[in-house]
């Protein structure tokens, strides 16, 4: 399952607003209030780099498989 463009435009936009507000909160001294969205920042984290790994297994292990189909075949070449 992929990220559409709009979807991740909005999600794009909604994270920088969380960080201003964070920032901003921070300066003005309101500790409590800045870290209310840490949790949120940490799924949405959690769910790209684990969407990533994913996708990154499902290739490799694609990869694997062509890999050793040409190496069958260079080797029944020779």
């Amino acid at each position: 399952m992929q990220l559409t463009k709009p979807a991740a435009y909005i999600l794009l936009v909604f994270l920088i607003a969380v960080i201003a507000h964070s920032t901003i909160s921070l300066f003005q001294g309101k500790f409590v209030q800045a870290t209310v969205m840490a949790p949120f920042l940490v799924v949405v984290y959690v769910f790209a780099v684990g969407r990533k790994n994913t996708y990154t297994q499902e290739d490799e292990i694609e990869d694997e498989g062509t890999e050793e189909d040409n190496d069958q075949e260079n080797q029944d070449n020779y």
